[in-house]
């Protein structure tokens, strides 16, 4: 799965700067409407939520396929697996990923992430909040990054049906018996 550009990148290096769990791509999510297809570029704004403080910018470009999950933040802090779901359209997607786990031995924590991301025309605008919050108060479990993301569509994307293989006819069958 390619990543979501839009709100979705830049937490790479804030991520790897945290000691906090780490998250994989998550299932669920909403697919990508057709009206979002195409290459874009953003420049995304990385905050820490807690003080307001800038902690990077990073430009990105990625190729958006109508059908592609939405998900969860890939560049967030890899462990476990958020599950997600949302909401998409011509204008306007909305994504909650949620997940939780141990942080050491006596201690959990609970992983949110939530996407609003807005598209007008060749242009985006959207917020992404990602935190993890522990149950014991740890400080290499507690953290929350907010994302501003400004996107532009700059082409049309390389987008096409995705071919079907044998495997794949063999897998409907059996489902259907």
């Amino acid at each position: 799965m390619r990543r979501f550009l839009l709100t979705l990148g830049g937490l790479g290096l804030a991520a790897m700067t945290l000691a906090g769990p780490r998250l994989s791509y998550a299932s669920g999510g909403a697919p990508v409407p057709p009206e979002w297809v195409g290459i874009w570029t953003s420049v995304d704004s990385i905050y820490d939520c807690t003080t307001g403080a800038l902690m990077k910018v990073v430009e990105r470009t990625d190729t958006l396929c109508a059908g592609q999950e939405i998900g969860d933040d890939p560049n967030a802090p890899p462990h476990l697996s958020a599950t997600c779901s949302g909401s998409a359209d011509a204008g306007h997607i909305q994504v909650h990923c949620g997940a939780s786990g141990l942080c050491g031995e006596a201690c959990t924590f609970d992983y949110t992430s939530d996407l609003d991301e807005t598209r007008t025309g060749d242009t985006a605008f959207g917020e992404r909040t990602t935190k993890s919050v522990s149950s014991c108060g740890s400080t290499i479990c507690e953290w929350c990054l907010f994302t501003r993301t400004h996107s532009t569509r700059v082409g049309p994307g390389p987008c096409g049906p995705v071919p079907a293989t044998p495997a794949t006819w063999g897998k409907l069958k059996a489902g259907y018996r």
